[in-house]
């Protein structure tokens, strides 16, 4: 090798491992597998832009005009939208394109505050490929709902705020954070509250209170009041109308929250578990502290209120970039403690390799990689079913619906939620079974319904066919409030089954009968 060829190779090794270069391959392996989704909306985003459509339109926050029901959860997203909207842009297209660059501010976060390339440079690369490769990462970027705005509002503040915590001086900037996560989606008055006391406890253990936190304090309390005072008075409850049409608050979706967090660490490898044994040797860290606390508490949250039904866990994307941090600086210690032996090395790395390019393999295939497929299909069916009502129902025709996105966006009728996220009456019904189905999907009133009297129901579509079919082989129900609305002797009365097509294929509906 020549003289000149060896002097370069610190050089070209030092920019291999800058955060910089780190940062780029990072985004560019996020954004080869975003890419993959980008087309793919969940139904439950155009929940949020039939709010943001009413806003624009001058009927307020609300699903329906003239009925304050708070279905949304994600008050920041909803503006944003309505910003699009406002605009002439297909809020879509926008806000998928905001869930990408949040995404890349969330990978940015993680590589900012990943170890240090010192001793063990290869490190500064294992918490962002990581995530960027993470499935549940990649698609919820697209997804066209608030997750990938929450987590870059949530990795940021979080880790602003740990490093104020480890150097006396808990930091303004994370305040402003946390009080935009919480305009972003509720469970940012956790993270808050979470890195407000866990900031109090230390620094009243080490006798250093510090003006700093009272600052923090009201900085937040400015962004949150004003928001909190606004949306309990606008729409008269405490917690939004999704939390009670979808948590029990005795506990009983426990067990299906457990075995939601089982899934998604049998997606992403339970030896990362094994991996944070390494953190006892930087126990008294108090920026690996206060990440852990954090962590911890979030999954345990996400258990307790039973997951989501949705695909790929976007409950747990929130705290991924944290943890993998953790992951990180894990591997650290344990390199710091053996690192001299090096099979504990060379072995640790290969296997932090393998977990990087197994975590990929969800994005091309099995059960989690389906349901996303079903989903995008499920989807593009209600759009097109939306579009017909669209054109062939009377501007003051209502629809009973299940599910309540993309239909009633797309048809622009008075909508009768079915499954109570945007309906006071059903999302406050207690049920028996609470926990035991899937999430969001439990509760029904079919009594109810009926007296709405709504002019169409749509129930049991979950695809188009490209022939007409029997009833029985389009409608098959999946759900509590399908099968019982079926049942009923009353609704067999009053509603009569409908055949239409869109153009893409056949579809059932069932329209009311003339008095």
């Amino acid at each position: 090798m020549k003289k000149g060829t060896k002097k370069n190779m610190p050089i070209i090794r030092e920019k291999f491992y800058s955060r910089k270069t780190v940062f780029i391959v990072s985004t560019l392996i996020f954004l080869a597998l975003a890419i993959k989704f980008f087309d793919h909306t969940v139904d439950d985003a155009f929940i949020s832009f039939r709010y943001a459509e009413n806003l624009v339109e001058g009927h307020g926050l609300v699903f329906n005009p003239g009925e304050r029901v708070e279905g949304y959860t994600n008050f920041l997203w909803v503006i944003i939208s309505a910003f699009s909207i406002s605009l002439s842009i297909n809020p879509e297209i926008f806000m998928r394109i905001v869930g990408l660059l949040a995404s890349i501010g969330t990978i940015a976060a993680v590589v900012r505050f990943g170890p240090k390339p010192n001793k063990f440079p290869s490190l500064v690369y294992a918490a962002p490929l990581l995530l960027a490769a993470n499935p549940s990462f990649t698609v919820w970027s697209t997804g066209g709902m608030e997750t990938p705005l929450f987590a870059f509002f949530v990795t940021w503040g979080v880790l602003l705020a740990a490093k104020g915590i480890e150097n006396d001086k808990l930091p303004l900037s994370s305040a402003v954070l946390l009080g935009l996560s919480v305009l972003t989606r509720p469970e940012g008055i956790m993270v808050a509250a979470l890195v407000f006391v866990t900031a109090l406890i230390i620094r009243l253990k080490n006798k250093n209170f510090g003006r700093d936190i009272i600052s923090w304090l009201l900085v937040f309390a400015a962004i949150y009041l004003p928001y909190f005072i606004w949306r309990t008075s606008y729409y008269g409850f405490l917690f939004p109308n999704t939390f009670y049409a979808k948590v029990d608050t005795g506990g009983s979706q426990i067990l299906r929250g457990f075995a939601y967090f089982h899934r998604f660490m049998s997606g992403i490898s339970y030896w990362l578990l094994l991996c944070l044994a390494g953190l006892i040797w930087t126990r008294k860290r108090r920026f690996i502290l206060a990440l852990g606390i954090l962590t911890t508490i979030y999954v345990f949250y996400v258990i307790y209120i039973g997951g989501d039904g949705l695909p790929l866990y976007r409950f747990f994307v929130p705290v991924l970039g944290v943890f993998f941090l953790l992951i990180s600086e894990s591997i650290k210690s344990w390199f710091e403690k053996f690192g001299n032996w090096k099979p504990i090395k060379a072995i640790s790395t290969i296997a932090l390799l393998f977990t990087i390019v197994y975590s990929i393999v969800p994005s091309f295939a099995g059960p989690d990689f389906n349901y996303v497929k079903q989903d995008h299909y499920e989807v593009g069916c209600w759009k097109e079913i939306g579009r017909w009502f669209k054109a062939n129902s009377k501007p003051d025709d209502s629809i009973a619906v299940i599910p309540a996105g993309a239909i009633p966006y797309y048809s622009g009728l008075k909508t009768i939620d079915m499954l109570g996220l945007n309906d006071l009456t059903i999302g406050r019904k207690k049920m028996e079974d609470m926990g035991k189905g899937q999430a969001g999907h439990e509760k029904y009133d079919i009594d109810y319904v009926l007296s709405r009297k709504p002019a169409y129901v749509i129930i049991s579509v979950y695809s188009l066919s490209s022939r007409q079919r029997p009833p029985e082989q389009l409608i098959r129900p999946s759900y509590p409030a399908e099968t019982e609305l079926l049942k009923s002797p009353g609704f067999n009365l009053q509603y009569s089954l409908q055949i239409a097509s869109t153009g893409s294929g056949f579809f059932y509906y069932f329209a009311r009968n003339k008095d």
